[in-house]
């Protein structure tokens, strides 16, 4: 860009000054005439200096015209693929974002069915949601509750870590992924200690009773 600013502006000079002894034009010197042919080569162009031979502005339209091919031209295909490019990494995002939206949707499945398993354990094959629960058959359900607690707490230590969630579900069948574990777990863990006691899993059953456990189903 340099150099044709400068080869421009020595052609204007000597186009604009045939008469090197006699000072007639505004181009007086080759940097004032490589300034004024850099505004034109740059599409620029404040106006201020201006060739009055036909020499002079067959050098500024052939300097004009290099600025287009040099800059404009360029600066179009460079803005293409950047928009190109642009757009591509929208659309990987938009992808990432629904991939994981459908992990997430899965591991909150997972971790349902897994729910829902426990709960027919706890409450057996028959029962349906939104069936009456009569005063013995709750304290059925409750002593089995208890029952399958002690099972699940292997260790004896009063409450349900997520490594004994995730052997139980094995053993039932229905093996969890880490995630969907923990998703499982924040069901039951009503404090947020990382673990399950009695009273949290008595809880998590009186929730599967009146029904306020989604299903599969309600997943987004």
């Amino acid at each position: 860009l340099l150099i044709a600013a400068i080869l421009f502006g020595s052609f204007l000079f000597y186009c604009e000054n045939p008469r090197m002894d006699v000072e007639e034009s505004e181009f007086n010197s080759i940097a004032r005439s490589t300034y004024v042919s850099l505004i034109t080569i740059t599409t620029i162009g404040y106006g201020e200096y201006s060739p009055k031979t036909v020499c002079g502005e067959a050098v500024a339209v052939f300097a004009a015209m290099t600025g287009i091919f040099i800059i404009g031209m360029p600066i179009s295909i460079i803005g293409v693929k950047f928009h190109e490019l642009y757009s591509d990494m929208l659309r990987k995002l938009q992808v990432q974002e629904e991939r994981m939206r459908l992990q997430v949707a899965a591991e909150q499945m997972a971790a349902l069915r897994g729910i829902q398993v426990l709960g027919r354990l706890i409450l057996g094959p028959r029962y349906e949601k939104g069936d009456y629960i009569t005063p013995a058959m709750r304290r059925k359900i409750k002593r089995r509750a208890e029952e399958v607690f002690r099972e699940v707490d292997v260790d004896g230590s009063g409450s349900i870590d997520i490594t004994e969630l995730g052997r139980a579900m094995k053993g039932l069948g229905c093996p969890l992924s880490k995630e969907s574990l923990v998703g499982a777990m924040q069901m039951m863990d009503d404090d947020n200690s990382g673990s399950v006691d009695v009273n949290e899993f008595s809880a998590f059953v009186e929730r599967l009773l009146h029904g306020e456990i989604p299903d599969t189903m309600s997943v987004p």
